[in-house]
């Protein structure tokens, strides 16, 4: 059985499960977190059906960093993401793209793994909505989910 875990690379994008997007856009996704979903469309598809749909996918600037201890492997790359995670909801993005997982290794014995990523925001408005509205907006989402 493949886990999501195993899918995670540069350009992988992760969406809030409070995310909620009109069924004209249909994307694909599987279970990362309770909070979090992988978007398994492809990416260009993934474009396409966003613009379609008359809605925006916004990029922010400015890399989230995050690090955990151990080798290469799918439990330490989400234990890596899970400090991101934290930092992209905290800024009430709903959305996330990993930019780059490394692996690393100290006096040759201290395994580690650095992961960065982007905060991005998936909203009908052409406009990014400002930290309020986002908060708003995710509030209503996650109240409306139950």
């Amino acid at each position: 059985m493949t886990t999501s875990a195993t899918l995670l690379s540069s350009g992988t994008i992760l969406v809030h499960e409070s995310l909620i997007l009109p069924k004209s856009l249909s994307i694909e996704t599987s279970k990362f977190s309770k909070d979090w979903r992988v978007i398994t469309t492809d990416r260009k598809a993934l474009d396409t059906r966003i613009s379609s749909a008359g809605w925006n996918f916004f990029f922010t600037v400015g890399k989230l960093e995050s690090s955990a201890f151990g080798a290469m492997t799918p439990a330490s790359i989400r234990r890596g993401l899970r400090s991101i995670l934290r930092q992209v909801q905290d800024l009430h993005f709903n959305a996330v793209e990993i930019g780059e997982i490394q692996s690393h290794h100290t006096f040759g014995l201290i395994r580690w793994i650095s992961v960065s990523a982007y905060a991005r925001h998936i909203q009908r408005s052409e406009q990014l909505e400002n930290d309020q509205e986002r908060k708003t907006a995710q509030s209503q989402s996650a109240w409306a989910m139950g």
